[in-house]
């Protein structure tokens, strides 16, 4: 079975970002953010492929299809993102199978902005949609350790109100409200 790396670089110094990478063994650091720059300038999207580059780790953008906030309105419900309706986009589709694909050639880490993936797309979302296709999903912690997917209980703000839609199941959504004109 494959294993598929998730990791949040949040305000990391550079140094113990990449130290983790290499800790773990990533061979491929595919960015899921929507949009791929930061605050923190050394994880803007070209420093960081340079960066990688000179550490034999290879730099893949995905989140234009993997993203946690994408664009049309028509992706959210009360200001959180409607996972049902991100995951049903053949763009959508298109990466995840691109990360399958990958992960059965290489030692791959999904990166996102948040550090805890519970609070991001990538457990909620990413991680439910490969552990759906028999991949084995480790999230990697600031600390250095790991968490299994499959162990992590979901985390959704349960004062959030209930949506009904046509059938869809809008409590697959966003852990937080997202903040629109913020892409990550």
């Amino acid at each position: 079975m494959p294993t598929v790396f998730t990791i949040g670089h949040s305000n990391q110094p550079a140094a113990e970002f990449f130290a983790l990478l290499t800790k773990h063994n990533i061979e491929c650091l595919v960015d899921v953010r929507s949009n791929p720059y930061s605050r923190f300038r050394h994880f803007n999207r070209e420093p960081l492929d340079d960066r990688l580059a000179r550490l034999g780790i290879r730099y893949l953008y995905l989140g234009d299809s993997l993203g946690g906030h994408p664009n049309p309105d028509e992706f959210y419900v009360g200001g959180r993102v409607a996972y049902e309706r991100v995951a049903a986009l053949p763009e959508f589709r298109r990466g995840i199978g691109q990360v399958v694909d990958a992960s059965e050639q290489q030692r791959l880490a999904l990166m996102c902005t948040e550090e805890d993936p519970a609070l991001c797309h990538r457990h909620p979302l990413l991680a439910r949609m490969l552990v759906e296709r028999d991949l084995e999903v480790l999230h990697i912690r600031r600390d250095g350790t790991v968490q299994d997917a499959t162990q992590m209980v979901e985390r959704v703000d349960l004062r959030m109100p209930l949506f009904e839609s046509d059938g869809e199941d809008l409590t697959w959504v966003s852990p937080k409200r997202i903040r629109r004109g913020r892409r990550s």
